[in-house]
């Protein structure tokens, strides 16, 4: 006895996502509600003589587009299909063209197909799948790029700003620290506590010394493992803040508490020119867990990475909310300190706390930047070699004609900068200068850097980044 038996798909197309009608420049061509039960798969395929964006939009009711897959066209390469699962009841095409010229070849075809195999159309010449990964995309919406050369682009975190809490006393060379009102920091057991007290309006805060320095083509973030208050033990008046930020610029969380209220409420500010008027608060959230967080007094990690068009926040390793500077930068200097403050207020006396475990702001890439060089000769009362931050790599002193020469170089605009290095140079009368190379290991200013030398002339080359 033998058995026959035979397998047929019935494979349609649907006539109200396919169309040969041209599409204008800047026009989306939308295709009709279409019912996909009793399918698996949606298959699109699509020609065109100009660049496209292809959507495959799915429903529940014909209605509500819950689900948007995309795909970019590009008619240099002239090849797009691709198969989609149907998870839902009915779906749509649209095609918009991202071009500035309207097409003349338009070719778009849908079809629905009770069977699908979720593997690449085709083979290679050897007759293997035809799989390739040609980038990464990561949760920032960045892609991570293969060279021309092969070459994979790896950031290396590099710390700028920040160190541990050790013992009970806080580091003065790398925080300061400012107290109103009887606020105070107190540090123990590997992490510190912003304590507001309990006089009026008691308030502190605290910042790095260091600035974190931002450089071209990487971006910063700031990390830090945070405690804050619960609902119940906030009352009265009171903000509470952490980030990268000072009383002019930065990123920050803020806890925003009004007298009166029982609720703390989660608001992310950019500070720029020291105003606070870009913010959103909880409830208008655009990140992953949607647009509200709720808060407890568990420790989480805070993190703000930022570049100079973006700024993302995250809380355990999940985006929160994305700001994006459209027109205008979204703070005056991505070079920032880190910061964080307890600040009571309208007379209020209650002992609110935050606890921070740990703070840092690290950069995404590595330290090595070409340098560049100044040469002077003869005396200077003060010569600008760089404004904002960077690096001291050297000084070279090539001659000194006469001992006593003191070459100083600053922190800073003016000589009311802090002094990074100061030498005199002498030697013994009728005898000969020989020239000197001075390492600095790239030692970091922040405001800028200025030469000055005094009393005898000297000829100096200074190399900094």
């Amino acid at each position: 006895m033998s058995y026959f038996s035979q397998l047929s798909q019935n494979v349609t197309i649907s006539s109200g996502n396919s169309s040969t009608n041209n599409v204008n420049a800047g026009v989306t061509w939308s295709g009709v509600s279409a019912s996909t039960l009793s399918v698996a798969g949606i298959q699109v395929t699509l020609k065109a003589d100009q660049n496209c964006t292809v959507y495959i939009d799915q429903s529940p009711d014909g209605l509500n587009w819950d689900i948007v897959d995309s795909f970019d066209y590009w008619s240099t390469t002239n090849n797009f299909s691709t198969t989609v699962h149907a998870v839902n009841s009915y779906f749509r095409v649209r095609v918009k063209n991202i071009s500035l010229v309207n097409t003349q070849t338009f070719r778009l075809q849908s079809c629905l197909c009770p069977i699908i195999e979720p593997l690449p159309r085709s083979v290679d010449a050897e007759g293997f799948l035809k799989v390739c990964v040609e980038r990464t995309d990561g949760m920032f919406g960045g892609q991570q790029i293969i060279s021309p050369m092969g070459a994979n682009k790896v950031a290396i975190p590099v710390l700028l700003a920040g160190s541990p809490f050790i013992g009970t006393t806080l580091d003065p060379n790398y925080w300061v620290s400012g107290a109103t009102n009887g606020g105070t920091i107190i540090q123990s057991g590997g992490s510190i506590s912003l304590n507001t007290n309990t006089t009026a309006n008691g308030a502190i805060n605290l910042n790095s010394v260091r600035i974190a320095r931002y450089v071209a083509s990487s971006s910063n973030y700031c990390r830090q493992q945070v405690r804050i208050p619960s609902n119940n033990t906030t009352t009265g008046t009171w903000k509470g803040r952490w980030g990268a930020y000072d009383t002019d610029n930065g990123y920050f969380f803020e806890l925003n508490q009004a007298n009166g209220t029982s609720t703390t409420i989660l608001r992310l500010v950019c500070r720029k020119t020291a105003s606070d008027a870009n913010y959103v608060d909880s409830g208008s959230f655009n990140g992953n867990r949607g647009d509200v967080y709720v808060l407890d007094n568990n420790i989480h990690t805070y993190e703000i990475y930022w570049t100079n068009k973006s700024a993302w926040f995250l809380i355990d390793d999940i985006i929160i909310h994305k700001f994006t500077g459209l027109t205008s930068p979204l703070v005056d200097t991505p070079s920032l300190k880190i910061g964080a403050q307890s600040i009571n207020a309208g007379n209020n006396n209650a002992n609110n706390i935050i606890n921070i475990r740990v703070v840092s702001i690290s950069r995404l890439g590595g330290t090595s930047i070409i340098p560049t060089s100044k040469y002077q000769s003869g005396t200077t009362a003060g010569l600008i070699l760089k404004y904002g931050a960077g690096n001291l790599q050297r000084l070279i002193v090539g001659a000194v004609p006469t001992s006593g020469s003191v070459v100083t170089l600053y922190d800073g605009l003016t000589t009311g900068g802090t002094v990074l290095a100061s030498f005199t140079f002498l030697f013994p009368s009728g005898g000969n200068f020989s020239p000197v190379s001075l390492d600095f290991a790239d030692t970091q200013f922040s405001t800028g850097l200025l030469l000055v030398i005094a009393t005898q002339s000297a000829n100096v080359t200074v190399i900094y980044d």
